[in-house]
């Protein structure tokens, strides 16, 4: 790997020694899962401002907009929305040591 002094199977070792607790839940498409579920989540925020012709640009877990959206709450309520459209049951993948909530499709 450019830039680092060790191979892929070097790294990929440490990260499953450093995070043992949810180890068994890494390589299984787990974070792939919750990473479209996200990237739903987002759309439908995002598909929400653009309705009301205000653009909302997405970085990371959060959005930039215009800070009216922000003070009036109209952000976080665009996001709980989203989250409640996208997320309708929710099942328990059980580690040794930890919970993980995964959200499914109604």
């Amino acid at each position: 790997m450019s830039g680092l002094e060790m191979s892929w199977a070097e790294l990929r070792d440490r990260i499953i020694k450093a995070h043992k607790p949810i180890a068994d839940l890494f390589f299984n498409s787990v974070g792939n899962h919750l990473q479209f579920l996200d990237s739903n989540i987002a759309e439908r925020v995002m598909l929400h401002f653009a309705g009301i012709d205000a653009p909302a640009l997405p970085v990371h877990d959060s959005f930039i907009l215009h800070h009216g959206y922000g003070e009036s709450g109209e952000v976080e309520e665009a996001m709980r929305k989203a989250l409640y459209c996208i997320t309708a049951t929710v099942r328990v993948v059980k580690s040794k040591r930890l919970c993980v909530r995964l959200f499914t499709r109604r």
